[in-house]
């Protein structure tokens, strides 16, 4: 097979870095484009996979149609001059180089079609195949397959992850110690127009409340204030997963690292006004209740939840528990869309 993942997101880094390491070794060949956001090129170099950049991220709304039209140019030429098979990933340039040129497109998303309308009016329309866990509330067409899982368990899966404790020297920090990570992302992405997280002035509130049981670390998306850049977490972007599965707690107004710690077992309490309408948050806290969701105007329900878990304490125990039901009913995504992406491609090149 011949196939182009497109990274859009440095969490995409880590949705296919795994399938990208097998289809390799198995002889095939993975061209890999990528957008220049955030920390998603240091994350490739990090992890030695080469790559084509196509596009450096932009904020404004001229500026993403520009950048539209020169990823769909970049990704239109991978396509013909590698002979491209499948063209894999979350971007819309796929879905569009897909109707131009006899590869097919395959769209991983774990949104709701409703709370990310870019992708439902510029790339569902056109892509061969939308693929999302199946706990995803939209409407199905006959382009949907779904999978018993999510995202993060393509790489944060037990067959895929081992903790590294050499993250405790990295932290300056005793194996055992209790430590928080708050997660603050810059809701700048389209499906974030309109919504809002944690406040600055809860942000101090909560790392004085954290900080009275344990250290506090912070990962930012947005430059942070001078009063908190001391608390800014002193590790390679690519050990954060490390860091969380040792944590007492995460908190934050990210929907993803939320999520990933819900994966790990670890204690997860996200604040923002998505809450009650993401599927897959929605299912880790009313079905796992591996998570906890709030409204920023709900400061003091929040407040008391976390108070409730650090005082109790069996919560290590109790989240352990629920995170091993979780994977008794949830599949390796990484297994899963190497067999998915080879049965396509006998589907549709054999």
């Amino acid at each position: 097979m011949n196939l182009l993942v497109d990274i859009n997101h440095p969490a995409h880094v880590h949705l296919f870095r795994h399938a990208i390491q097998t289809w390799q070794k198995q002889g095939h060949t993975v061209i890999i484009a990528a957008r220049n956001k955030e920390v998603s090129t240091q994350l490739l170099d990090a992890y030695h996979l080469k790559y084509h950049l196509t596009t450096n991220a932009t904020h404004s709304l001229w500026g993403k149609m520009w950048e539209l039209i020169q990823q769909d140019i970049k990704i239109y030429r991978l396509v013909r001059e590698n002979n491209i098979h499948l063209a894999l990933g979350t971007s819309v340039g796929i879905s569009h180089i897909s109707r131009i040129t006899p590869c097919k497109s395959l769209v991983f998303n774990e949104n709701d079609m409703m709370l990310d309308k870019s992708s439902y009016f510029l790339s569902y329309p056109f892509a061969d195949a939308i693929i999302t866990p199946d706990c995803i509330r939209d409407k199905r067409t006959r382009k949907y397959y779904t999978y018993p899982s999510y995202q993060e368990l393509a790489y944060l899966h037990p067959d895929r992850f081992t903790p590294d404790e050499s993250i405790f020297s990295l932290l300056d920090i005793s194996p055992g110690e209790c430590y928080f990570i708050l997660r603050f992302v810059a809701f700048k992405a389209d499906h974030d127009i309109g919504h809002r997280g944690i406040s600055p002035p809860f942000r101090r509130h909560l790392i004085k409340l954290l900080s009275e049981y344990g250290r506090v670390f912070i990962t930012s998306e947005s430059q942070l204030d001078n009063d908190l850049e001391p608390y800014k977490i002193p590790i390679p972007v690519h050990q954060i997963h490390d860091a969380i599965s040792f944590a007492s707690m995460v908190v934050g107004d990210s929907e993803t690292m939320c999520t990933e710690a819900a994966m790990l077992g670890v204690p997860a309490i996200r604040c923002n006004t998505f809450v009650g309408q993401f599927s897959i948050s929605e299912e880790l806290e009313h079905h796992y209740g591996l998570s906890y969701g709030f409204l920023p105007d709900d400061e003091k329900s929040m407040i008391n939840k976390i108070e409730a878990l650090l005082k109790d304490k069996n919560t290590k125990e109790i989240w352990h528990e629920k995170k091993e039901q979780l994977l008794k009913e949830k599949v390796d995504l990484t297994a899963w869309m190497v067999n998915f992406i080879e049965e396509f491609y006998q589907r549709h090149f054999k």
